[in-house]
């Protein structure tokens, strides 16, 4: 069970690595080595709930393309308050 959590946290610091990737400068750049060793600590603890949260739902979620859009957007501010 424990494993299977450490590969959750995994992939979604792979997820949000990915997302920030775009906007890393030579100045703020970071190996997704070194990303990983402080992404527990450099989220906040709402936004963390919130991604494990999400990825709870099922695959066949009947979300509206609004509420994904509203769950988009919330995860990219995130992401560009983290990369700061």
């Amino acid at each position: 069970m424990e494993r299977a959590q450490e590969r959750e946290l995994e992939r979604t610091a792979w997820d949000l690595y990915v997302s920030q990737y775009p906007f890393m400068t030579e100045n703020n750049f970071r190996t997704f080595s070194e990303y990983k060793q402080n992404f527990s600590t450099d989220i906040p603890v709402s936004v963390l709930s919130q991604l494990r949260d999400r990825n709870k739902l099922k695959s066949n979620s009947k979300q509206t393309k609004e509420e994904l859009l509203s769950e988009l957007n919330q995860i990219n501010a995130a992401a560009k308050e983290m990369s700061k």
